[in-house]
């Protein structure tokens, strides 16, 4: 009896062996199938595993060529750091200032034309007090990248960092002309309140939006920071002729020159001439916003109701065109 259930013991593992077996088979040959169906890529034959290498080793070269003037990264991160154990850690630290302007200066020799190196010297110069010898290597810096604008940028910040203001106006007048005309404004105010805020005496704000006007006349937005500049200057006559000047080439800006020009003569006291600006325009079918500063600005003076009754005569008299006044 006991050799008859080991027996059937053995029938069936011998079975589940067999079916195991099998299915293993139709595994692999369902899975080479799959490989060898149209579509699909089989076995890669050498030229095409060549090709795969060939891509590799294209995709690790440099992508562009190695800059002669340039020196090897390696050595300036030897210059400016060193290597340091902490609890049995390497660390990379910085080299002392001292330590890593003389290590620079041995590449300053061997790569003159390296702008890079001429950054780093700078701000090591700085550090350690040598504040000419900083300011020529920015300006090295400078001219190694051409003057471009971000090297501009670049010295701008380290005049100002310095207080060297003239010299930051002049680099951002600079910085002005080599960038697109819209990119000017935010520079010329910037440049502005460096005047006004240090008084400096060689300069004129107002002539940085002048340039500005004459470089894009069509332009809305430099005109307001010119006549706003002039303001600033106390230079409000000017200011009015800017504004009188350019009115007619914006008709759909009047609101802002009517506006601006009678703000000025309000705050001078000229409070007749500030009417007269909207009186001598006058329009009857002016746009609401016009409309309601200048009814606003008659209402300060004590004079709608006077206006109001003058227009309402000419009305009943048959008047074709109204005047205001």
């Amino acid at each position: 009896m006991q050799r008859r259930f080991f027996s059937k013991i053995i029938i069936l593992a011998a079975v589940a062996a067999i079916g195991v077996a099998g299915f293993v088979i139709a595994q692999r040959t369902a899975s080479e199938r799959r490989k060898a169906a149209p579509g699909q890529a089989g076995p890669r034959p050498p030229a095409a595993r060549t090709a795969r290498t060939q891509r590799n080793s294209a995709a690790q070269a440099p992508i562009r060529p190695a800059d002669p003037n340039r020196a090897p990264q390696a050595a300036v991160d030897e210059a400016l750091y060193t290597n340091e154990e902490f609890f049995g850690t390497s660390a990379s630290v910085a080299q002392p200032f001292a330590t890593a302007l003389g290590l620079l200066e041995t590449l300053l020799t061997q790569y003159p034309k390296d702008p890079l190196l001429r950054l780093h010297a700078a701000r090591l110069a700085e550090r350690l007090g040598q504040f000419d010898r900083a300011a020529a290597e920015m300006s090295t810096y400078a001219d190694l990248k051409k003057r471009a604008p971000d090297s501009l940028r670049r010295l701008a910040g380290f005049y100002n960092h310095r207080a060297r203001f003239a010299d930051e106006v002049r680099t951002l007048q600079e910085l002005a002309n080599s960038v697109t005309i819209p990119e000017r404004g935010p520079i010329y105010k910037r440049a502005a309140a460096i005047v006004r805020s240090y008084n400096l005496k060689e300069f004129k704000p107002a002539d940085f939006f002048a340039e500005l006007v004459a470089a894009d006349p069509s332009n809305i937005q430099p005109i307001r920071d010119y006549a706003q500049e002039l303001q600033l200057a106390k230079k409000d006559r000017q200011a009015l002729d800017v504004l009188a000047a350019f009115q007619p080439k914006f008709p759909s800006e009047l609101a802002y020159f009517l506006k601006t020009r009678a703000q000025i003569l309000e705050d001078i006291g000229d409070r007749r001439a500030a009417e007269q600006v909207y009186s001598s325009a006058f329009d009857p079918n002016w746009p609401r916003a016009v409309a309601t500063d200048y009814y606003g600005l008659l209402r300060r003076m004590g004079r709608y109701r006077t206006v109001r009754r003058d227009l309402q005569s000419q009305i009943g008299a048959g008047a074709t065109s109204l005047e205001a006044g």
